[in-house]
């Protein structure tokens, strides 16, 4: 330490136990502060300061905001996602920053940088969720797949990048989510996965490919015909508070049967003469 700090551009940090640069003596401009260990040239002041790694305090972090943020699950202070040098840089903090592949630029979560929902509303990257109130960023702001899907927010769908089914409001499930998205309520004695207030889910058909994973779901059915896994036909009139008969018999697999209510019809059912046979209603 007394060797260290009889020097002029050194200095002994007794937080870390290294012998570091003063990053006050650097010169050369921001480059050259950036390339010195533990050293970040400051945004706001145009001068060559400690880097923020040595700021052992959120409070003293935050003091330094236009270069630092403070991670409070790692209890440290970082440097902004904006000072992340490539994307590989940015992905090591995918936490707290995300990579926007259109503006090829690393930005912090909407969800930290917008705590709000005006600041959120005000963000074209971002959209304010209501329900959870909370900032999410739009998925279409991620262009290739593997940027998609290192969003638990996104899906890639259709070759694009789009909200998961489960983040869009009920209000606006159709409209936004389309045939991929359908609204589950409860109350559905088949099973509803513990769903207890209405929520926008992944249809049948889009959730479930095979036969096996869709007839797991007892929300759901495989139609045989069509090789597609739908909506079960009691979740059908069951999700219709009002004409469930009708909307039951409009829908093609399923057919009223009085009593019985809502079940799907023998051709969508089975395929051969011998499973046909085995039901006698």
């Amino acid at each position: 330490k007394t060797a260290c700090n009889s020097t002029s551009v050194c200095n002994f940090n007794d937080a870390t136990g290294v012998c570091e640069n003063v990053c006050s003596k650097v010169t050369g401009g921001e480059f050259q502060c950036d390339v010195t260990p533990f050293c970040l040239y400051s945004t706001a002041d145009g001068i060559c300061e400690g880097d923020c790694q040595l700021l052992n305090s959120q409070a003293r972090c935050e003091g330094r905001a236009a270069d630092c943020m403070w991670d409070s699950s790692a209890g440290a202070c970082k440097k902004t996602c904006a000072r992340a040098a490539s994307q590989v840089a940015c992905t090591l903090e995918s936490s707290l920053c995300y990579f926007d592949g259109i503006g090829s630029k690393c930005k912090m979560r909407c969800k930290f940088r917008n705590t709000d929902q005006a600041s959120c509303s005000g963000d074209s990257d971002c959209l304010w969720d209501d329900a959870n109130q909370v900032c999410k960023p739009t998925c279409a702001r991620f262009p290739t797949e593997v940027d998609c899907q290192a969003n638990s927010e996104c899906e890639w769908f259709g070759g694009k990048c789009v909200f998961q089914c489960t983040m869009i409001p009920v209000s606006q499930c159709k409209a936004s989510g389309g045939s991929r998205c359908t609204v589950r309520q409860p109350g559905f004695t088949g099973g509803t996965g513990g769903v207890t207030v209405p929520i926008c889910v992944k249809s049948c058909q889009f959730a479930y490919p095979t036969q096996e994973t869709c007839n797991s779901d007892d929300n759901c059915m495989f139609n045989v015909n069509t090789d597609l896994c739908t909506e079960d036909c009691p979740r059908v009139a069951f999700d219709d508070k009002i004409s469930p008969e009708a909307t039951c018999n409009a829908t093609a697999q399923c057919v009223w049967m009085g009593d019985l209510g809502c079940t799907i019809q023998c051709s969508a059912a089975y395929i051969d003469q011998t499973s046909c046979d085995a039901n006698n209603l």
